[in-house]
């Protein structure tokens, strides 16, 4: 009896102990997180007033692309031009008669996108970095190196979905040597294989100025600039058809934490004074949220002579001898010389290619002039995973400080241009005829041009003689 006791004692004890561990282990989860101070609820309200007073990119109406054309004869004399071309003619598909006139273009068109591409600096896109939103409507992207000082640390996740672990590093240096050193650690730590499929898109364009739009590139850049000096030669000037196929390789994207607001990017050491020297009404600041890396390139494609009857048809040959269609998959070294097979040949064209990052980034050799022959080896060979060295920046993602965000980037198509070209015109079998006398004797008798022609008609008259004919005028129309 008295060991029952005792048993009963100590689970009683037992019970008494474990019940104050639960209500010690629960009393600690509850415990309130620490408040913030004051002063610095203050500090980060003050941040914040300053990075909304930037605002954001004005936005204007979406609308496509459609140029207005205007058309209208070349005359002398005040007569239009009608030139006869031969079939050795660069100017037109197919001999005959033409008109020569002149084409007008008046182009409008406004889009907005939610990456940037244009001039994509390794310097300037990184993960983290700040910059000046507003420079993402120019040719170069303008960062803020002078806040690097007043950083918080952050982390930079590596974005790929192959099996790789430990795809994570902290940035609590924001000079660009340090932060190359934490992005080169990630990506070495990557021990699977990259995807390497290969996109392209192709747009017709007639105008410089269409091609800057869709390359999203200042049209000055494009005309002037170093960076896309293999275009010069192209005639923009001339009536021949033209295409932009652009060519993009993803291999992996970097990814910077996003904070719970743009105040907590920064050190309470950075005053809302300071802060104000870099921004203003309508110059907001952002950071790069993400960076994807892999390679681009663009290729532009020129009739040397008129050879198609228009854009749809040369369209559909270029998807043709293209290898896969609209998606050019990972396929590896065995299919390098597996061409498209097709029946249409592309011919009488120009290949201008530009790599983006030069060719040092490309395993495989290409001209700058291309056949299209070897620009399908060019991309057969680039899409294999096989041959993948390193990345450059080819896409990335801004957010605003001032509400996170992600900034959307208008780009917009305004102008006029004018080319010469030709308009086919074909006979349509009408003469007209002046001065005409119709003469026939029957038995010494004169007939009337009515008897004669009724009794051409029935076979009467088997030879006519014409005299005295004059060719007034001969009408032509339009196809």
């Amino acid at each position: 009896m008295r060991l029952t006791n005792q048993t009963n004692f100590l689970f009683l004890f037992l019970m008494t102990l474990a019940l104050c561990l639960v209500v010690s282990c629960k009393s600690r989860e509850i415990d309130p997180q620490p408040t913030e101070s004051p002063e610095h609820t203050y500090w980060r309200n003050s941040i914040d007033s300053v990075l909304s007073i930037g605002g954001e990119l004005i936005q204007g109406k979406l609308r496509a692309v459609e140029p207005k054309e205007t058309r209208y004869d070349i005359t002398e004399g005040g007569k239009p031009v009608v030139e006869h071309k031969g079939s050795d003619s660069y100017d037109v598909v197919r001999p005959g008669y033409y008109r020569k006139i002149r084409r007008i273009f008046d182009f409008y068109g406004y889009r907005t996108d939610d990456d940037y591409i244009p001039k994509l600096s390794e310097e300037a896109i990184w993960p983290g970095n700040i910059i000046h939103v507003k420079s993402l409507k120019s040719s170069q992207i303008e960062s803020l190196r002078e806040l690097n000082e007043y950083r918080c640390p952050g982390r930079v996740t590596m974005a790929v979905v192959n099996g790789s672990r430990d795809l994570t590093r902290e940035l609590t240096d924001f000079r660009f040597s340090e932060v190359t050193k934490q992005i080169n650690s990630l990506v070495a730590a990557n021990e699977g294989e990259l995807p390497a499929n290969l996109e392209y898109s192709i747009h017709t364009v007639r105008t410089l100025g269409e091609a800057a739009y869709y390359l999203r590139v200042p049209q000055s850049e494009l005309e002037n600039g170093k960076k896309y000096k293999e275009f010069r030669a192209v005639r923009w000037t001339d009536n021949t058809l033209k295409f932009i196929l652009t060519f993009r390789q993803k291999f992996f994207t970097l990814v910077y934490d996003t904070p719970e607001t743009g105040s907590a990017l920064f050190k309470p050491s950075l005053t809302a004074e300071k802060l104000s020297s870099y921004t203003g009404k309508g110059d907001p600041l952002g950071y790069v949220s993400s960076v994807t890396y892999g390679r681009r390139f663009v290729a532009l494609v020129e009739e040397t002579r008129r050879t198609y009857s228009d854009s749809t048809e040369l369209k559909q040959i270029l998807e043709k001898q293209l290898p896969s269609g609209d998606r050019i998959k990972n396929i590896g070294r065995k299919v390098l010389d597996k061409l498209p097979n097709t029946k249409q040949t592309l011919r009488n064209v120009r290949i201008y290619l530009h790599l983006e990052g030069g060719r040092d980034i490309f395993t495989t050799d290409v001209s700058m002039l291309p056949s299209m022959a070897e620009l399908n080896k060019f991309l057969i060979s680039t899409a294999t995973g096989a041959h993948i060295r390193y990345g450059i920046p080819i896409t990335c993602t801004i957010k605003y400080l001032k509400n996170l965000k992600t900034v959307i980037i208008p780009h917009k198509i305004e102008g006029r241009s004018s080319f010469d070209d030709y308009e086919p015109e074909e006979d349509d079998n009408k003469i007209i005829i002046s001065g005409l006398r119709l003469r026939e004797k029957v038995r010494g008798n004169t007939q009337s041009l009515e008897q004669t022609m009724m009794r051409l008609a029935i076979g009467q008259v088997s030879t006519l003689s014409i005299s005295k004919c004059r060719i007034a005028r001969i009408t032509r129309r339009r196809m």
